[in-house]
């Protein structure tokens, strides 16, 4: 099957079609994601201010010196990654050690983001037009301050199966490698 990128992944969501396969152009399409979809991976640390009181969106408002401490708190570990390697192996062991967001077991990292998917000042960061391979940063938000480090990023889908989805029927192409019988794959590009 050279040249063709279907991924097919299982699934237990009986609302993906109940046969326990996904084809992630299915998934792209529902979801408004094209070819031209920028995606990126991205590490992080997420370092959130001590105390806090909830506020009327349930969210803990914290007190300008608890702001402080955490900036402090990520400078500080930000300066030490940065005197080390700089690493994204070195960046991802910072994350498993410090972060506190749920994703930490993974060494902080954030796979296929695409926008509209994270909050506004991380975002802004990882799309940014500048943004290159190899960047890193650090980004205040809402729920604290972010250490982020650009390992790679994705530009477009290069899982799409047909440059045209809307002429591919997926579904038939799975149940066609499914039996063995093969389509014409002269007219399906990358």
């Amino acid at each position: 099957f050279e040249g063709i990128n279907l991924y097919i992944g299982s699934s237990d969501n009986e609302e993906v079609g109940g046969d326990g396969m996904v084809l992630a152009a299915d998934y792209f399409k529902e979801n408004g994601i094209t070819k031209d979809t920028r995606f990126v991976n991205v590490r992080h640390v997420l370092l959130r201010p001590e105390g806090g009181e909830a506020g009327a969106d349930g969210y803990p408002v914290y007190t300008d010196e608890a702001w402080e401490n955490c900036r402090v708190q990520a400078d500080e570990l930000y300066n030490q990654w940065l005197s080390g390697d700089k690493s994204e192996e070195s960046f991802a062991e910072m994350a498993m050690n410090h972060s506190e967001d749920s994703n930490a077991v993974d060494g902080g990292l954030y796979e296929g983001v695409t926008v509209g998917q994270m909050v506004e000042e991380f975002e802004n960061w990882c799309f940014d037009a500048s943004r290159q391979t190899g960047d890193y940063g650090i980004v205040k938000t809402e729920f604290g301050y972010h250490l982020i480090s650009m390992p790679y990023s994705i530009d477009g889908v290069t899982t799409y199966p047909y440059e045209d989805f809307e002429k591919f029927d997926a579904h038939a192409f799975y149940d066609q490698l499914r039996t063995g019988v093969l389509p014409n794959t002269s007219a399906i590009s990358t």
